[in-house]
């Protein structure tokens, strides 16, 4: 085998070494964008857990809730104890919101939150304050959320009493 023989092999067995390379790279490229998804998947359930959390610790707030449930009439103060729940839910699923439109969550784990503030906002008062977009919320996610409460929401309230029985 010439010199020259030996050069094209060389050049051949490199490029099949680069390709090789290449190929693991891509495929570590992508299990690490997947470890990420996850840990931000979970990062969202942490925080809904504390939401979650703080909201079943509130006396107040579940009194609103259930009076929200039952369609009772509820004070102005209950109206705006409730919707600073709300805003801080909202402030959590925006959050949640920028990192789906950057593929860092899955679309089920964005809808869950998305159908969980469509359902706070058929409440009149909520409503009514979500329309004034006094929050500091991007508009990307106020005009998302404007565009999916035009359609049907099946979200539903129930009385906390409900979770017992």
């Amino acid at each position: 085998m010439s010199i020259s023989e030996l050069g094209s092999l060389g050049e051949f067995i490199g490029s099949i070494a680069v390709l090789a390379t290449l190929a693991y790279l891509a495929i570590q490229i992508r299990q690490g964008a997947q470890a990420t998804r996850t840990a931000s998947e979970l990062h969202v359930t942490d925080m809904i857990v504390r939401w979650n959390a703080s909201a079943a610790a509130d006396r107040e707030y579940q009194r609103i809730w259930d009076s929200l449930a039952a369609q009772a009439e509820v004070s102005d103060e209950d109206k705006l104890h409730f919707i600073w729940k709300v805003g801080e839910y909202c402030l959590i699923a925006q959050g949640v919101f920028d990192q789906y439109e950057s593929r860092m969550v899955s679309e089920r784990c964005w809808k869950n939150l998305e159908r969980t503030v469509l359902g706070f906002i058929q409440f009149d008062f909520v409503a009514k304050w979500w329309a004034l977009r006094d929050a500091n919320y991007s508009s990307a996610f106020y005009d998302h959320i404007d565009a999916c409460a035009k359609r049907p929401n099946e979200w539903a309230p129930k009385s906390s009493t409900t979770w017992t029985q």
